[in-house]
């Protein structure tokens, strides 16, 4: 990742990444004076000052000023955005979470990142035919991400429409299997399907990668077993 970052210095990816490391290598007080320092010894730097609240993430008093910072210094940049919708989502404030989403939008309206990052948080408020026309946007930006084709089948799944959404979700599965939502959608509309071996196999793919489990889906793939004799 350094390496990465040093022949990229520019790539807000690539940082996010080394920190990230860092995080995890430096103690608090290393991970924390780094990150200050860079900020303090660039201050007209906006990956500085984004860096340095995904340092102080903890601290939203210190984080919002710094990812509204880097805002104001790459407005065409969308990671500040979703570092503040982030903050603002944590804290409980789901309108103003959208509402900051949308704003980047309105900014930087090719942004695919911002469009994937709307609709799933559309998604969660079960506001599925608004999502559906930011991924579809978003998939026609970026129609190689397997993270917008996952939201975007879930979408599909949710408005009905099993067979867009089965495509969409395997083709996604396919590129990254280790997407424990995408597992988890692709048991429920195998249960659906009564393919309840399926279910069962992608439902317990999703636990291995991670995601809650879903008693409800539980119960019923055990029920449909029940049904045939299993």
């Amino acid at each position: 990742l350094a390496a990465l970052v040093a022949q990229h210095p520019d790539s807000w990816e690539a940082a996010r990444g080394l920190q990230d490391a860092e995080r995890l290598l430096l103690s608090s007080e290393a991970f924390v004076s780094r990150y200050e320092a860079r900020v303090a010894a660039q201050p007209g730097d906006a990956l500085a000052h984004y860096l340095w609240g995904r340092a102080r993430i903890d601290v939203p008093d210190v984080a919002g000023p710094a990812f509204a910072r880097a805002a104001a210094l790459a407005p065409q940049s969308p990671w500040p955005v979703a570092a503040l919708a982030h903050l603002h989502r944590s804290a409980g404030d789901l309108f103003l979470t959208v509402q900051t989403y949308k704003e980047g939008i309105g900014r930087m309206p090719r942004s695919a990142l911002l469009r994937l990052l709307l609709g799933a948080q559309l998604i969660d408020l079960n506001l599925y035919v608004e999502a559906q026309r930011h991924l579809e946007l978003a998939r026609q930006l970026a129609p190689d991400s397997p993270a917008v084709a996952t939201a975007l089948g879930r979408v599909y799944a949710a408005l009905s429409r099993p067979e867009e959404a089965q495509a969409l979700l395997l083709e996604s599965y396919a590129i990254d299997p280790r997407q424990g939502d995408c597992a988890r959608e692709l048991a429920r509309l195998a249960l659906k399907a009564r393919r309840v071996e399926d279910a069962e196999a992608y439902d317990r793919a999703a636990l291995e990668l991670g995601q809650p489990r879903d008693e409800a889906l539980t119960s019923a793939i055990r029920a449909a077993k029940v049904r045939q004799g299993r």
